[in-house]
């Protein structure tokens, strides 16, 4: 029985049920997290994937998330719950996820095609809250062969100061995004705006380059705002509210503010 098992998983080809099946590998080409960086994120959309990792990862506490761009390198920090080992390498699989629906991060591709999408270099620090552990992982357009992923423990006195009570530090270099003066400016109010209730209720603090981000809601058009509760077949719930934006709207358009609870 052992034999057989071993050469199925040698040969990858197997007749399984009716005569003339066969079934065989179709693990992704290593390219495709390359490929899927071209995705065409703006700046603020590409951080705004990484970011939702940040807040799902808030402990109880106001999250603080620190992001530092220059022209050579997108740097991103937050001090939440941080991960271990087995977290970390999770994180590091394409669509793999433990995270519930109502989580920002929960299909398990914005890191990867984010950071790609800015770079072909891109690693991950983090370490555990109420830990000392820490571990590195990273990925390299020019160096991947295959799916197999580097990972290493960093020594504590190695750990990034930001994230020695827990925490998890991303960096990406090797730019193929134009990293503007006007792009770093519009970065603070892209994630005002995309966070904004999160800020708002003092949940998050989000700093960019030095500058503190501010929760920046939407402008609406009087009577106009309605709530929403709409239960989830997955028991899930979405609550918040739509209206007409008092700037840019058109009259059969309406703009949603919506917010997923569990």
């Amino acid at each position: 029985m052992f034999g057989i098992l071993f050469a199925i998983l040698v040969t990858g080809l197997v007749a399984a049920g009716k005569e003339g099946i066969e079934y065989f590998d179709a693990t992704p080409d290593p390219s495709l997290i390359a490929k899927e960086g071209k995705a065409g994120y703006t700046l603020g959309e590409g951080v705004g994937e990484l970011a939702d990792n940040s807040i799902d990862a808030r402990r109880g506490r106001i999250l603080k998330i620190t992001i530092k761009v220059t022209p050579h390198s997108i740097i991103i920090v937050d001090d939440g719950t941080g991960m271990d080992k087995l977290e970390l390498q999770d994180a590091m699989v394409y669509a793999r996820t433990k995270k519930g629906p109502n989580c920002l991060g929960f299909i398990g591709v914005g890191l990867k095609k984010a950071c790609a999408n800015f770079g072909d270099h891109f690693e991950v620090i983090s370490m555990k809250n109420g830990t000392k552990i820490c571990y590195r992982t990273w990925w390299d357009r020019d160096e991947q062969k295959n799916w197999m992923y580097p990972i290493e423990r960093v020594d504590y006195e190695n750990v990034p100061a930001d994230i020695k009570n827990g925490g998890t530090l991303v960096e990406v270099t090797h730019l193929h995004m134009n990293i503007t003066q006007q792009k770093v400016l519009s970065l603070c109010g892209d994630l005002g705006k995309r966070y904004a209730h999160f800020i708002k209720a003092k949940e998050v603090q989000i700093i960019v380059n030095d500058d503190d981000c501010k929760a920046l809601l939407p402008e609406i058009m009087p009577k106009t705002k309605k709530e929403l509760d709409i239960n989830l077949s997955n028991g899930g719930k979405i609550t918040g509210w739509v209206a007409l934006l008092k700037h840019s709207s058109r009259s059969e358009e309406h703009t949603s503010e919506l917010q997923s609870r569990p």
